[in-house]
């Protein structure tokens, strides 16, 4: 059996006499970033529910901490009392104790959704729901549909019906006016030629595609969300795709899903 030493990097491995013990003691560990990653001393309970969307398997996390004293309150003066906010980043640990010396490895990271601050028989209590990074894109919905591409304005001109689009025009997604949508024109491939059904005028902003590297893309998509997209571990690929669409109702994760189909890529997040 390899060494096992734990996230703390424990000088002492673990060997396989060590899982053969009559009573193995459970140990976990919980963390939450605010300048830097502060350790939860006072969880009583965590629960992790997986499930699989597609190819993709996603976590949510339920975690229980006691705060008698309300150090975690919102409305105190702790300098722990901002700990438990909406999208904040949390990350567990899960393991074991050899003797008094825990060994955990990462189970669970993601963002904070939700916190329920409550009293019990057993005294104050939190409550925190948290995704991790799948179930943050799951949840993510392109409500207006997604698009990768650059404008250009053009003013209208009397007796003209034709405009030339870019070199690098790759077809036209949406045409507006005055900040409404614009449906009296109609798009040649051919020539590169933006045709109105009549003449018109002041001024259009034309929305079209243009090729774009898949990880810029990917990159556009994570800024969306709360992830972000500082660190990718391929962010020096060379692959386009000459248009990139999504439709209303598409979650980030079925975009990203789609984008790695097309270029062979493999998605995935490291905790």
């Amino acid at each position: 059996m390899k060494d096992l030493k734990g996230s703390e990097g424990n000088p002492i491995a673990l060997t396989e006499s060590d899982f053969e013990e009559p009573v193995i003691k459970s140990a976990h560990k919980v963390y939450v970033y605010k300048a830097g990653w502060k350790l939860i001393n006072e969880v009583t309970s965590i629960s992790v529910d997986f499930r699989k969307e597609i190819n993709i398997v996603s976590a949510s996390l339920s975690l229980t901490v006691y705060d008698d004293n309300g150090i975690y309150h919102p409305l105190g003066e702790s300098s722990k009392a901002d700990y438990f906010t909406y999208g904040r980043k949390i990350r567990v640990y899960l393991g074991l104790k050899k003797g008094t010396t825990p060994y955990t490895w990462p189970y669970f990271e993601g963002y904070i959704r939700s916190v329920q601050h409550r009293h019990g028989s057993e005294g104050r209590i939190i409550s925190v729901r948290a995704l991790d990074y799948c179930d943050v894109l799951s949840a993510h919905t392109f409500e207006d549909g997604f698009y990768s591409g650059t404008t250009k304005n053009i003013t209208l001109q009397t007796g003209e019906v034709e405009y030339a689009l870019p070199s690098g025009c790759n077809g036209v997604h949406r045409v507006t006016k005055d900040g409404e949508e614009y449906r009296n024109w109609t798009y040649n491939w051919e020539t590169n030629i933006l045709a109105l059904s009549k003449e018109d005028t002041g001024t259009l902003v034309v929305y079209y595609y243009t090729q774009q590297n898949v990880i810029d893309v990917v990159k556009a998509i994570l800024d969306k969300t709360l992830i972000g997209s500082t660190n990718l571990i391929n962010d020096s690929s060379t692959k386009t795709i000459d248009r990139v669409y999504f439709n209303t109702g598409t979650t980030a994760l079925q975009a990203l899903e789609m984008l790695g189909q097309l270029v062979n890529f493999r998605f995935y997040f490291e905790i």
